[in-house]
């Protein structure tokens, strides 16, 4: 059985297949590297619609949707 990815581990696997640091991400979105470190916990359970699609866009335009469908922590 298949286990779907929450949003909080979609983002992180996506940052690290960029081959990008929270460092590097935060210059690209302009979101400070602790709030994307947060979102990356499953301690964070709301990150903003918008933040998530900057993020998605960032690791790859066409993977908002990815991001999107995946649910996030509770």
């Amino acid at each position: 059985m298949k286990t779907q990815l929450s949003i909080q581990e979609r983002l992180k696997d996506l940052r690290v297949e960029k081959g990008l640091t929270l460092e590097q991400l935060s210059q690209q979105t302009k979101i400070p590297a602790s709030t994307l470190g947060s979102y990356e916990s499953d301690d964070y359970k709301e990150i903003p619609h918008r933040n998530i699609f900057d993020l998605a866009k960032s690791c790859g335009g066409n993977r908002q949707k990815d991001i999107a469908q995946a649910p996030q922590s509770r």
